[in-house]
């Protein structure tokens, strides 16, 4: 029932990324990946290559919801 709802509640013109292991019987328009290895990708050599460039992207993401935290635009949930 939430694929449904997902699947057919998408905006106009919008873009839908779902990750899931199966989607059963359910039709989905647009380009559809299926990927049937880890890392499916970027090779090992390929993933090497740019993890460092990924840990900084997840760095200065970390700094700009620390900053959001602190103005209060974010509310943590304990």
């Amino acid at each position: 029932m939430i694929w449904d709802y997902v699947i057919n509640s998408q905006p106009e013109n919008s873009q839908l990324i779902i990750s899931t292991t199966e989607i059963g019987d359910r039709q989905c328009t647009g380009k559809v990946i299926r990927l049937k290895e880890e890392r499916g990708l970027l090779t090992d050599v390929e993933y090497n290559m740019i993890s460092e460039e990924l840990e900084e992207y997840g760095q200065l993401l970390l700094e700009v919801l620390k900053k959001n935290d602190n103005d209060g635009k974010i509310v943590q949930r304990h």
